[in-house]
């Protein structure tokens, strides 16, 4: 891996040679080193020759890099402030450029984005456990659990010795059929799913196993009579909205993402033979669509806000702007076209769309 770390420094000096940047080779490998999360390169050496170790970084599957600690030893070896950034970007660059195979993410939060969250949801939906709770219930479950859109917490990922767990929880709602001849017995599941990997140097990670488990949701079976009656309203929400003043917000809020979902598409559309700075261009604005929708599914409201949510937030825009989120799965640092960024961008937009007609035409 010092092999490794060395041309990931050779790289990172090329490119930013080119900006006319010049940075001591020696001082790009402890920042690269300490990207990997290793204090100094001199750690790094002395950790990956150690036979002691069932596996070191030239074994990892995923590495997460450690930004923060990057920062601070650039900061250490005297680098200006100024330049300091460029220097980080042009070493995250090179590392992920060198290391043919591996997975490479710029932080937990990154690593949960892009790919933890979809594989703790196959985790779970594979799950035996689940699959008995799902027959329990009486429902159908077509489609795997929705993930929490925040990375949930977890233990220090570099710290950790031997092994790294990730886990979360999400829900499952089935399909029931109220006129089939089978008595209703729930149909949400609370679930949880867990992957567990071994550690390979301080940032590198090697996958061991993945679960799940998962029992019915059984609160609906207390419900009194005035709840089931809120419950049966809020079914057909759209009675109440027409005394909303927030409804019109709403509506232009989802037509705003819907239509920057049409103009990334007509970007994305003929792309193969886009020159570097056009696929640049379409990164940054894929970015922008997704950090947007993320933050917006935060809190479900119009204004950003963490504040009670009116009937049209709740009913149309908080699982709208969530689900539209969800879809943007391709990580930002993909390639657009490999990862076919369209199709994700076209499901955020039917989910938009549909949204935006049921308003408009007063269904649900």
């Amino acid at each position: 891996m010092s092999n490794y770390v060395r041309s990931a420094a050779y790289a990172a000096a090329q490119a930013l040679t080119a900006r006319s940047q010049t940075v001591k080779r020696s001082h790009l490998s402890e920042i690269v080193a300490a990207l990997l999360g290793y204090r100094t390169y001199a750690a790094l050496v002395v950790e990956d020759a150690d036979p002691k170790l069932d596996y070191h970084l030239d074994d990892a599957e995923i590495i997460v890099l450690k930004l923060p600690l990057g920062a601070e030893r650039a900061a250490e070896l005297g680098l200006e402030a100024g330049a300091q950034s460029v220097v980080i970007l042009a070493c995250v660059a090179a590392l992920k450029t060198s290391l043919d195979g591996v997975l490479v993410y710029d932080s937990v939060s990154d690593f949960y984005d892009s790919h933890a969250r979809e594989a703790l949801a196959e985790a779970i939906y594979n799950s035996d456990e689940v699959a008995g709770a799902m027959a329990e219930t009486n429902a159908a479950y077509p489609d795997e659990p929705e993930m929490g859109l925040e990375c949930p917490p977890t233990a220090d990922l570099w710290a950790a010795t031997d092994e790294w767990t990730i886990q979360a929880d999400g829900n499952m709602t089935g399909e029931y059929d109220p006129d089939g001849d089978r008595m209703f017995t729930g149909d949400t599941l609370n679930c949880r799913g867990w992957l567990s990997y071994r550690k390979a140097g301080r940032a590198g990670l090697v996958f061991v196993e993945a679960g799940g488990s998962g029992g019915a949701d059984d609160s609906w079976r207390d419900r009194d009579r005035d709840d089931e009656l809120a419950y049966q309203q809020s079914l057909n929400p759209t009675t109440n909205l027409s005394h909303d003043p927030n409804n019109k917000l709403v509506l232009d809020k989802i037509t705003h993402f819907e239509t920057r979902c049409d103009e990334l598409m007509s970007l994305l559309s003929d792309k193969r033979q886009a020159s570097s700075d056009e696929l640049e261009h379409v990164k940054g604005v894929y970015l922008a669509l997704k950090n947007d929708l993320k933050a917006a599914a935060k809190y479900g409201t119009v204004s950003g806000k963490p504040q009670e949510l009116t009937e049209a937030e709740r009913y149309f825009y908080k699982p709208t702007v969530q689900k539209a989120a969800l879809a943007l799965r391709p990580a930002t640092n993909s390639d657009p076209i490999k990862s076919d960024w369209f199709s994700a961008v076209y499901d955020a937009h039917i989910d938009l769309s549909d949204c935006r007609h049921n308003m408009q035409h007063g269904t649900i």
